[in-house]
């Protein structure tokens, strides 16, 4: 009997998984087509899918760290779909909670932390904070070519350089101007946007 209850036990886990798992799927795929209502309730009900399971309390320690890295994920997701729909409050909140997420596993996250630290600068960047969000994309860079890019792709390393390239010429507009340095930096940062573009339509997608 015992064993008839643990197997219908695991049977509805892995239920729980496939339906979290689907409506991450459908959130991505709304996401495509823009229907962000639609993604922000598919990602929030997987999250609470895989909080449910936290909750029953899993003696396993790898279910755990499961349930926490696919709860960082949604989390992460959500931050997205705010940050596109110009919620940069709620988007740098949701960033910030997936990051506290992966950040309970030491180095075991390295690459999901860090994508969350660069989303944080997107929000910075695209609320117009030039200042925070060069801090956080020059930190993020640093780690990226000190780690050998930990997977990232060579599009996403020419953003954060074409980002930085635009923050330095935002001052421009301003009218504040830019000294030699910031001129050489400007430059530096447009040639490895160029190089890292390169590289990417050379690997191909």
């Amino acid at each position: 009997k015992q064993k008839l209850e643990e197997e219908e036990e695991e049977q509805r886990i892995q239920e729980k998984l496939r339906e979290a798992k689907t409506e991450m799927g459908l959130g991505s795929m709304n996401i495509t087509t823009k229907n962000y209502t639609e993604a922000v309730e598919n990602y929030t009900t997987a999250y609470e899918f895989y909080q449910d399971l936290l909750y029953e309390g899993p003696e396993d320690e790898k279910a755990i760290k499961k349930y926490n890295k696919l709860s960082a994920d949604c989390q992460g997701k959500l931050g997205e779909v705010y940050l596109i729909l110009g919620d940069f409050s709620a988007a740098k909140q949701l960033f910030r909670k997936a990051q506290d997420m992966y950040d309970m596993y030491e180095n075991q996250f390295k690459l999901e932390l860090l994508l969350m630290r660069k989303l944080i600068g997107d929000v910075h960047f695209m609320a117009g904070e030039d200042e925070e969000a060069k801090s956080i994309y020059i930190e993020v860079v640093h780690v990226l070519e000190k780690d050998e890019y930990l997977g990232w792709s060579s599009k996403e390393i020419g953003d954060i350089y074409k980002y930085l390239a635009e923050i330095n010429l935002a001052k421009l507009d301003a009218e504040l101007g830019l000294d030699e340095e910031e001129w050489n930096e400007t430059l530096e940062y447009y040639r490895n946007a160029v190089s890292s573009k390169q590289n990417a339509e050379d690997i191909g997608p």
